[in-house]
């Protein structure tokens, strides 16, 4: 495995984030934006194409006789059906969005199934200095086939949770805090034991200069745990639970009416159990973007990131992340809008999964899988044409391809799809 690079650049990232906005001149402030609809019914009906639904290597995709399951290539008809409303009461600002969908396969029935997503917002002020969101997240979905060769029908649910206050102190500066809950379920036995949970908590400090300069310190703490993982009892243990400490320096500013730029900068620690089979970590993470806008209906955002991460139905799974995203954005009228976005994130893997991926020589199951290494690159094309204010046409085309040091990891993929909204 290589070896990680430690906290060493935190001070010298931090300066790069925050000297240049610091000194920067005051922009100019933006437009306000429209009022949103109080509410919103809508309806989308969504045909997909997939040529590599599971994620099979490629030599196995050109080949019959290696395919692990019949039929990759596959078509999916999404039936949604939804609403978001907006309710105001004095300074109080609760938002709420909900939707179902019914995804039929074309080839692959076995998959079909019902998911959906609900969620709320609450913005809330209590006198001058006292004020807050809850938020709540609900998402039902079948699980990707990205990370592990399991061909079965995994469906996932995850629900978040949170509760953030902040005190204001004085005209420029603010206490922050929050808590938040987080739980991950399968539905397939076989993939149980990537069900997760974990609390967290955090404090920090906010000073805000002016209305478009901001900066935040702040100190999470997180504990994490798989629950249907085996008791700490012998060689055969899998326990994975851990605690996770951060402190990173947030930024907002507006550099000037058209660019403004966001990020973070911190110091992460995740420790597990002396008894664990999985890895600790130590190392320095950041995020930040850049959002320009030079003209009305022409605007670009460029990203990039070292961060700690795993997909949410392989949370066990985790790794260091080195990516950069960029896209622009054109709305060459009120009724059409074209965007494009090329994503590239290169994965160092450090956790060990619980459903290997690769069978030994005497076929049984290989638990860790140390030192993977993934490049991971998605170019993305959408279109949206709404020729009346009921109607929207929206196209999708995708292109993906994993590179990997692992055989059974590597593919490539194209996706499609159009769909139809109309709201109410």
């Amino acid at each position: 495995m290589r070896t990680l690079r430690r906290c060493a650049c935190v001070p010298i990232t931090a300066g790069v984030l925050v000297l240049p906005i610091w000194f920067a001149p005051e922009p100019a402030l933006a437009q306000p934006p429209e009022p949103e609809p109080a509410f919103v019914l809508f309806i989308v009906d969504e045909l997909m194409h997939d040529d590599n639904l599971f994620r099979v290597p490629h030599e196995s995709v050109n080949n019959p006789s290696l395919r692990p399951i019949e039929h990759v290539e596959d078509y999916a008809n999404q039936l949604t059906v939804g609403a978001r409303a907006r309710l105001q009461s004095g300074r109080q600002t609760l938002r709420v969005a909900a939707r179902v969908s019914d995804v039929q396969f074309h080839r692959n029935d076995q998959l079909d199934y019902t998911g959906g997503q609900a969620n709320l917002a609450l913005d809330w002020e209590l006198g001058s200095r006292l004020s807050g969101r809850v938020l709540g997240d609900y998402r039902r979905s079948l699980a990707s086939y990205t990370n592990y060769r399991f061909f079965e029908r995994d469906i996932v649910e995850a629900i978040d949770g949170a509760l953030e206050t902040r005190i204001g102190i004085g005209p420029r500066f603010a206490l922050l805090s929050s808590v938040r809950a987080r739980q991950t379920d399968h539905s397939d036995p076989e993939r149980r034991s990537e069900n997760f949970e974990s609390d967290a908590a955090s404090v920090g400090l906010e000073y805000a200069p002016s209305q478009t300069k901001r900066f935040a310190l702040e100190y999470r703490y997180l504990q994490g745990d798989f629950p249907n993982s085996l008791e700490p009892s012998g060689p055969s243990t899998r326990d994975r639970s851990y605690e996770e400490t951060l402190v990173r320096l947030r930024t907002e500013y507006a550099l000037t009416a058209k660019l403004r730029l966001s990020g973070n900068v911190g110091a992460l620690a995740r420790d597990y159990a002396s008894h664990a089979v999985t890895e600790d970590y130590s190392g320095s993470v950041w995020e930040t973007t850049l959002a320009w806008q030079p003209r009305a209906k022409l605007g670009f955002e460029l990203s990039a990131w070292r961060q700690l991460k795993a997909y949410v139905d392989a949370e066990s799974d985790y790794f260091i992340a080195r990516g950069v995203s960029f896209g622009p954005t054109w709305a060459p009228t009120n009724k059409l809008r074209i965007a494009f976005e090329y994503f590239h994130e290169e994965q160092d893997y450090i956790g060990k999964p619980t459903l290997a991926s690769e069978p030994d020589a005497d076929g049984s199951v290989v638990i860790s899988d140390d030192g993977r290494r993934d490049d991971v690159d998605i170019a993305r094309i959408s279109a949206s044409y709404a020729p009346r204010d009921f109607l929207e046409l929206d196209l999708t085309w995708a292109c993906i391809d994993r590179g990997s040091n692992r055989a059974h990891h590597d593919y490539d993929a194209r996706v499609a799809s159009v769909a139809v909204r109309f709201v109410f």
